[in-house]
């Protein structure tokens, strides 16, 4: 099986960047997934999409966390992608879509 990227966009000086970054190092070494790192301060685009969000993080381009990342849920959203099955509950990216729009970005 293709090994499953995440995505964890953050910026410089961030104490909750660097909380999701320790999370999902731990979670990393019993899970194996690759991740990447992207600055926000390095593409307007990311700035303008996630500046009052981060730290964020993506699978498949589908934001999966905003600011906090929940050890347990990243383990179930792993195992799902795993197996194939849907990753995020519908209830869930309701959750997301709230937070989004609660932090000014619709």
């Amino acid at each position: 099986m293709k090994l499953i990227e995440l995505v964890l966009y953050t910026k410089p000086r961030c104490p909750l960047c660097d909380e999701a970054k320790e999370t999902l190092g731990a979670v990393q070494r019993e899970l194996d997934f690759h991740l990447v790192e992207r600055n926000i301060e390095e593409d307007p685009a990311w700035w303008d999409k996630y500046h009052t969000l981060i730290p964020v993080v993506e699978l498949d381009g589908e934001p999966i966390f905003y600011g906090k990342v929940s050890v347990h849920r990243l383990r179930r959203i792993l195992a799902a992608k795993r197996a194939g099955a849907p990753w995020l509950s519908p209830r869930y990216k309701q959750f997301l879509a709230w937070l989004r729009e609660r932090r000014g970005n619709a």
